[in-house]
C-alpha cells in the first residue's frame, strides 16, 4: 500500500509542477510529436538506494531498461535479474526433540532467482517537468527455486541458556532444487521525474503474473519435509524500483 501512496504523491506533485507551466499541457485531440531525444537508457539504483540507507535486504533486483520513443507511446525492452532470500539468520524452525537439557533445532530457508527478458510498451501522459506511465510487457526466462533444511543441537549451560553443541555436527540435511522456463505478463504503473534535458529518475512499481514450467529438479529429502518440485502459478505485486535514465 505505501508504494502507491508514494506514486500517488508524485503524481499530484508532477500536476502542480505542470499547472506552474502552461505550455506543458497536450489536448486530447493533439498528436504529441516524437520527442527531441528519443532513446532512453535506464538502470536500476534501487539496490544503491537501499544500501545507502542501511538496508540489509538480501532481496536484490539488478535490471536494465532500453525505450523509444513515438509520441505519446515508448516501446521497451528490459533485461532483469531478481534474487530473494530467507537464508541466514534464520526465523523459521521448529524443535523436534527435546530432553531436560537439550533440544534439536530444525531450520529451514529456501531462496529463489530469476533472469528474464521483457518486451513492451507504456502510454505517457506528459508534461515538462514530469509525467505519468501505464505499461505492460510480455516476460520470457528462467528461475531457479530452492528449500532446504537441516537441525542443530542446542545443549544448557550452567546458567540455563540453550547454547549451540559444537561436539555435533549438523544432521539431517536435506534440499529441493527447481529449474523452469518462466512465462508471464506484468503491469507497470509509473512516474518520470526529469532533471534535464537528458537525465530523469523513473519509480516504478510492477506487479506480475508468471507461470513457471520445470526443466530439471533435484530432491534429496530423507525426513519427506519438502514439496516435490512441480510447475505452478505466481503472482506478485513487485518490487518498488527507481530507474536512473538517459535521453539521447
Amino acid at each position: 500500500m505505501r508504494f502507491f501512496v508514494i506514486i500517488l504523491s508524485l503524481a499530484v506533485l508532477g500536476h502542480s509542477f505542470a499547472q506552474i507551466d502552461s505550455t506543458a499541457y497536450y489536448t486530447n485531440d493533439t498528436v504529441i510529436p516524437q520527442e527531441e531525444f528519443p532513446h532512453c537508457l535506464g538502470l536500476n539504483i534501487t539496490p544503491l538506494v537501499t544500501s545507502i540507507v542501511g538496508n540489509d535486504s538480501k532481496d536484490i533486483k539488478l535490471s536494465a531498461i532500453y525505450k523509444y520513443n513515438l509520441g505519446e507511446k515508448n516501446l521497451r525492452v528490459s533485461i532483469n535479474n531478481v534474487t530473494q532470500s530467507n537464508i541466514l539468520p534464520f526465523n523459521y524452525f521448529k524443535i523436534v526433540n527435546s530432553t531436560d537439557t537439550s533440544y534439536d533445532a530444525r531450520f529451514f530457508n529456501n531462496s529463489y532467482k530469476t533472469f528474464d527478458i521483457r518486451f513492451g510498451f507504456e502510454e505517457l501522459k506528459g508534461y515538462r517537468f514530469s509525467r505519468l506511465h501505464v505499461g505492460a510487457d510480455v516476460i520470457i526466462g528462467y528461475g531457479e527455486y530452492n528449500q532446504s533444511y537441516f537441525s542443530r543441537n542446542y545443549l544448557k549451560d550452567s546458567s540455563n541458556t540453550y547454547r549451540l553443541n559444537g561436539d555435533i555436527p549438523t544432521f539431517d540435511i536435506g534440499r529441493t532444487e527447481g529449474k523452469y522456463l518462466d512465462l508471464g505478463l506484468d503491469v507497470s504503473f509509473g512516474f518520470d521525474w526529469f532533471m534535464s534535458d537528458h537525465f530523469l529518475f523513473t519509480f516504478q512499481l510492477t506487479p506480475q503474473f508468471n507461470y513457471f514450467i520445470l526443466t530439471s529438479s533435484i530432491l534429496e529429502d530423507p525426513l519427506e519435509e519438502l514439496p516435490e518440485p512441480k510447475n505452478f502459478p505466481e503472482f506478485k505485486i513487485g518490487l518498488f524500483d527507481v530507474y536512473l535514465v538517459y535521453k539521447f
